[in-house]
């Protein structure tokens, strides 16, 4: 199953959707739609920095294309969101480098 950890202070990229049924939208990341669509099914994870666990994770429901102007790459993508108990609390897997912000899409 697919999966992708981002760093994501303060829930900056969190937004409700239909919180009484825990669906959630985040965006705008910079990854290609492909990798998003792969994630379909999968779990994404927030952490406020890659050395603390998760304090947000679900379920990809669904990825929408968005383009936001006035950055360097317009491109990005929104994920919908089934919040799920244990998309919380799950450990940084991926890329760790200093400045990595995703893991990448993990398999």
């Amino acid at each position: 199953m697919a999966r992708i950890h981002f760093v994501c202070k303060r829930g900056c990229n969190v937004s409700p959707r239909d919180s009484k049924n825990g669906i959630y939208d985040s965006g705008n990341w910079d990854i290609s739609l492909d990798d998003a669509r792969r994630l379909i099914g999968g779990y994404l994870y927030l952490h406020e920095r890659k050395q603390e666990r998760s304090y947000f994770g679900g379920i990809v429901q669904a990825v929408e294309a968005v383009r936001i102007d006035g950055v360097a790459h317009v491109d990005r993508v929104r994920f919908v969101i089934q919040s799920t108990t244990n998309g919380k609390d799950v450990k940084w897997d991926g890329h760790a480098h200093a400045r990595a912000w995703t893991s990448g899409v993990l398999e």
